[in-house]
């Protein structure tokens, strides 16, 4: 007797212990059920009929959408207390808690931002400055991201203009950009060509000077690299080394200010006797 109450016994246990080891089975696999099982009946997806609306339908849709909406997480709900999450590296909602429950995931209708309009300014040797229009959707734009090695690094600004620098002078580059909006949305990807200058080198008195390909002696006595303002031109429209007691001594060669600077060219100039005066 005493053996058939203990046989019973050990049997109830192992009969208890299997139904939870397989209920607690069904528990962990509950995750998975609703990632790869899209639309059944315990599951009701819900998409916004127009962006901002509040307004939603059911569909009979057999996938998550993937263009055009976004998870919401706060209408999203389960009726007996499971989770439900977005997974985005796979495209899944993911639901966490019993396998049986019945769940409503929502999707709003989003419109991306868009841009409208990309133009390049103040290129030099090593940089260019890009400036982006674009129009927010659904969301207020947050961040620019911009390449300049057809997309395989992305780098982000805060701001619509933007200088790319450290770049290599006389080379064309195609600026890949887009915008991100604050729920993560990005927009399409635009482009835009530009070339950074190309600076030839010369000399003065053998003093070493760098001027843009093309640029006249006028222009470069108005640029940054007409070194301390030590040139000038004269009323006669030549170009002049500056006396800083007044005055001017004239190039030996009298070039005039819309004369070519030549690449690797020699120049010189006197520095001492009575300098000329206008």
């Amino acid at each position: 007797m005493k053996k058939r109450i203990m046989l019973s016994g050990i049997l109830f246990i192992i009969i208890i212990i299997s139904v939870l080891v397989c209920f607690n089975k069904r528990e962990r696999n509950s995750e998975n059920v609703l990632q790869n099982k899209k639309y059944n009946e315990t599951i009701s997806m819900m998409l916004e009929t127009a962006s901002g609306s509040g307004e939603y339908e059911k569909t009979t849709a057999s996938e998550w959408p993937t263009e055009g909406y976004v998870f919401n997480t706060e209408l999203s709900r389960c009726e007996k207390g499971s989770t439900l999450s977005w997974d985005d590296e796979n495209n899944k909602v993911v639901m966490s808690g019993n396998v049986s429950d019945k769940c409503y995931v929502y999707f709003d209708k989003v419109v991306k931002a868009t841009i409208n309009e990309m133009t390049t300014s103040d290129v030099t040797d090593t940089s260019i400055t890009i400036t982006i229009n674009a129009t927010k959707g659904t969301y207020d734009i947050s961040k620019y991201y911009y390449s300049v090695d057809n997309g395989v690094t992305w780098n982000e600004s805060a701001n619509n203009k933007i200088v790319i620098s450290n770049l290599t002078q006389d080379t064309k580059y195609t600026l890949k950009v887009y915008v991100q909006d604050v729920k993560g949305l990005n927009s399409e990807v635009k482009s835009i060509t530009a070339t950074t200058i190309k600076l030839i080198s010369f000399t003065i008195n053998d003093t070493e000077y760098k001027a843009i390909e093309g640029m006249t002696w006028g222009e470069w006595v108005d640029s940054k690299y007409n070194v301390e303002d030590a040139y000038g031109i004269s009323s006669a429209g030549y170009v002049v080394f500056k006396v800083a007691s007044g005055g001017f001594y004239y190039f030996d060669s009298f070039n005039k200010k819309d004369e070519l600077i030549i690449e690797n060219g020699k120049y010189t100039h006197s520095t001492s006797g009575i300098p000329e005066v206008e």
